[in-house]
C-alpha cells in the first residue's frame, strides 16, 4: 500500500524568480484568470479545503494529503497573484478579461460527498489546469511567465499521479 502520508506534493525542481520581460495586459488577464476565475488556483484551494474537512477522521490520511497538496495550490495562487501585479493587475481574486471583472464565488467550485466523486473532482479539476497552463505556454512568448507556468505543471503533474493512486488504492 502506498504511504499517502510521506508522499511528496511537489516537483523536486525549484521554482523560477517572479518576474516579467515587459509589461503586458493580455497576460495580466490571463494570470487573473489563473489566480480566480472559474477553473483557478483559488477554486483549486477551495475544492481541497472541502475535500480535507469532508474526509477529516473518517480517512487522517487522506485528509492529510489534501491539505499537503493545497499548501503547493497555494504557493501557485501566490506566484499567478505576484505576476498579475507585476503585469500591471490587481490581484484581488477576480478576473475577466474585457475590463468587466468578475470576483471569485464558491459556487465555482463543486461539493461533492462522497469520497470517489470528491478525488474524480480533483482529478478532473488538476488535468483541466495543466491542459489550461499548457494552452497559456504556447500563447504568452514571456519567457519569465513561461518559466512559472511550466514548473507549476511539474507540481499539477504529481498531483494527478497522487489523484490516480488514490483512484487505484481506495478502488474508486
Amino acid at each position: 500500500m502506498t504511504d499517502f502520508k510521506n508522499m511528496r506534493c511537489a516537483a523536486d525542481k525549484s521554482y523560477p524568480p517572479i518576474c516579467i520581460t515587459g509589461q503586458n495586459r493580455c497576460y495580466g488577464s490571463m494570470m487573473l484568470e489563473d489566480l480566480a476565475g472559474a477553473h483557478s488556483e483559488m477554486t483549486t484551494i477551495n475544492m481541497y479545503l472541502y475535500n480535507m474537512i469532508r474526509t477529516g477522521e473518517d480517512c487522517e490520511e487522506l485528509s492529510a494529503l489534501f491539505m499537503r497538496i493545497n499548501i503547493v495550490e497555494m504557493h501557485h495562487l501566490k506566484i499567478f497573484g505576484s505576476l498579475a501585479m507585476a503585469l500591471g493587475e490587481d490581484p484581488r481574486l477576480w478576473s475577466g478579461r474585457s475590463g468587466c471583472r468578475d470576483y471569485w464565488t464558491p459556487a465555482y467550485s463543486q461539493y461533492p460527498a462522497s469520497l470517489c466523486s470528491m478525488v474524480h473532482n480533483s482529478l478532473s479539476g488538476e488535468l483541466c489546469a495543466i491542459q489550461t497552463y499548457e494552452q497559456q505556454l504556447a500563447e504568452i512568448e514571456d519567457a519569465c511567465i513561461k518559466a512559472n507556468l511550466a514548473r507549476i505543471i511539474l507540481d499539477e503533474q504529481i498531483h494527478v499521479e497522487i489523484l490516480e493512486k488514490v483512484i487505484e488504492e481506495y478502488r474508486l
